[in-house]
């Protein structure tokens, strides 16, 4: 797109509120439009959000004249809106998992191979400091050969899983919890250089123990990958415990990386040069390795680096989707990393409710391509007739 201002559209009034703080200090974009099926509370949030225009109806919001859709809507959403953005060459930023349903992800696989925009999966925790400084040991050979890996996500959600009207959210629907599996997963891909996985078995505790919502209390998955690496997914939602945001374990042929186990609880790893056994083996910071292999501006971020939420994650994230699609270059986690951390939890629950069984998950790089349909935008054709910008409805019905 080279130096055009992009417009930014955004899905989803209440975490879209995260990615609309940081396009707001990222140069040569604009918050144009926001969506929400409660268009009380996307006018409630629109100053904030610094959006131009907001809309309850989806098709209306999708023909603005936005360049950019971020989907930050419920899972079940995901798809159809992503597709229905890249039919129309809108670039897309999606929040997670990439996918509701195993046939999403081939539908969706379709739409961004017959699309000419860009599509990014939004995994912020692929964007962690934390994560970011294992990455760069992994490159400098200082884990050796990886072959095992853990990574957790628990987050107490039960006193989210209604509204403020007390209606059940999506949390409280959601088939599985070991279909939200991109927070763990997407890290240990990120490390592992994206190495397919191939193989998933999905278990969980059983039964609902607290207020009888459709998700269970815990999944836990096994994982293998190309590299007949072992991958251990545990997805939790409902535990009573503190939230911790991260909870990793990285064993390589040279050394080993534990995150805290609690929070606060610093990270550490240990290396071994020559693989040997030491009886004076000694943990070490993961801090202490920070100022040799981040770069200066992973150290001292700027202030509204922080302005998402979590860290400087969004900050990072946005930046580089924005500057992928500036520059029509294939975004870090493009369509086949998305399916990489989406797809084997989908498997996982496949197997799951097989009683285990080991199920093959499918290489999406080999998926022979069938061409989907485009449909030029409003906004391309009425940019083409007359040089200018569309008006943008105030209100709109629900979607």
């Amino acid at each position: 797109m080279g130096s055009k201002e992009i417009r930014i559209g955004v899905v989803g009034a209440r975490r879209g509120l995260g990615f609309s703080a940081v396009v707001q200090h990222l140069q040569g974009v604009i918050m144009y439009a926001l969506c929400d099926t409660d268009l009380a509370t996307a006018k409630s949030v629109q100053e904030k959000a610094g959006a131009r225009y907001v809309f309850d109806d989806f098709e209306q919001f999708i023909e603005c004249g936005i360049d950019v859709a971020v989907i930050a809507s419920p899972p079940e959403f995901h798809v159809q809106q992503a597709v229905d953005a890249l039919r129309r060459d809108i670039h897309v930023l999606s929040e997670v998992p990439a996918a509701h349903t195993i046939n999403e992800c081939f539908e969706l696989l379709q739409a961004v191979r017959s699309s000419k925009a860009q599509y990014m999966l939004a995994e912020n925790y692929r964007y962690m400091t934390e994560v970011e400084l294992v990455r760069r040991l992994v490159l400098d050979g200082r884990f050796g050969d990886l072959y095992y890996a853990e990574g957790a996500y628990i987050h107490d959600c039960r006193n989210i899983r209604r509204d403020a009207s007390g209606r059940l959210t999506w949390r409280a629907n959601y088939p599985s919890q070991i279909m939200y599996c991109t927070h763990s997963l997407a890290p240990i891909n990120y490390w592992w250089d994206n190495c397919r996985i191939t193989t998933a078995i999905g278990q969980d505790t059983g039964p609902n123990r607290f207020e009888k919502y459709r998700t269970n209390d815990c999944d836990v998955a096994f994982m293998r990958n190309e590299d007949l690496g072992l991958i251990i997914v545990r997805a939790d939602g409902n535990s009573p415990r503190p939230h911790q945001m991260a909870k990793f374990a990285l064993q390589g042929t040279l050394g080993a990386y534990e995150s805290g186990r609690v929070h606060d609880e610093p990270a550490h790893v240990y290396f071994s040069p020559d693989g040997k056994p030491n009886p004076d083996a000694r943990w070490e910071l993961l801090t202490d390795y920070a100022q040799a292999y981040l770069p200066e501006e992973w150290l001292n971020p700027p202030p509204e680096a922080r302005a998402g939420g979590h860290g400087t994650s969004e900050w990072f994230m946005i930046r580089d989707f924005i500057n992928a699609v500036r520059e029509n270059a294939t975004p870090p986690i493009d369509i086949y990393a998305a399916l990489n951390c989406t797809a084997p939890g989908l498997y996982a629950l496949s197997s799951k409710l097989q009683g285990g069984i080991p199920v093959a998950v499918p290489d999406y790089r080999a998926v022979p391509t069938v061409q989907t349909l485009h449909v030029p935008g409003k906004a391309a054709r009425e940019e083409a007739a007359a040089g200018g910008k569309p008006q943008a409805a105030q209100t709109s019905s629900s979607f």
